[in-house]
């Protein structure tokens, strides 16, 4: 198993998900409401199947309060969301751990960077995040793949985001090929 750690300047990679939702009265906006309006929100912008979403609104909500949300994918990956009340009763909603193609893209070259700076003869068509949108787990890791290309063998390279300000992240190569 190959570790590499790296640190680069990344400020388009925080290209997360986010949308400014509003509703009728305050006596309206709950818990259900709220997963109601991100799946409304998000599912067909998203195109990961329908969301099984949950909110936590607190009671008496005024401007100014922060709430979480999390989807869950058909594929069972977990989105975390923010939201932030907001005047016009409604919500401010953020995704915390999900990344937009043009990231996914942006990421997988740094990786490639990083892997070439330890002298790893790698290209960016060696690393596969997939394409469109990206769930991190929980703990800010996704898996790719690494092709050898002289084999054409794939070997799983888990890819775990520390500060997606500033991209620093760490890359851990599995020793065996799927």
């Amino acid at each position: 198993m190959k570790r590499i750690a790296a640190t680069i300047a990344f400020v388009a990679f925080t290209a997360s998900c986010s949308a400014e939702v509003s509703i009728g009265t305050s006596d309206d906006f709950d818990s259900e409401v709220a997963a109601g309006l991100v799946n409304d929100e998000f599912e067909d912008l998203l195109e990961l199947g329908p969301l099984e979403t949950r909110c936590a609104v607190p009671n008496d909500l005024v401007e100014g309060d922060v709430f979480t949300c999390t989807s869950e994918t058909t594929d069972g990956d977990v989105i975390q969301w923010s939201a932030v009340a907001t005047s016009d009763n409604g919500a401010d909603i953020v995704s915390l751990n999900l990344l937009n193609e043009e990231a996914v893209q942006q990421l997988e070259a740094a990786v490639v960077d990083a892997l070439a700076a330890e002298g790893l003869p790698v290209v960016v068509d060696d690393i596969d995040c997939g394409a469109g949108w990206l769930v991190l787990s929980t703990d800010g890791e996704a898996v790719c793949g690494l092709t050898d290309t002289s084999t054409g063998d794939v070997y799983d390279t888990t890819i775990t985001i520390l500060d997606m300000e500033n991209l620093r992240f760490d890359v851990v190569i599995a020793e065996t090929p799927r």
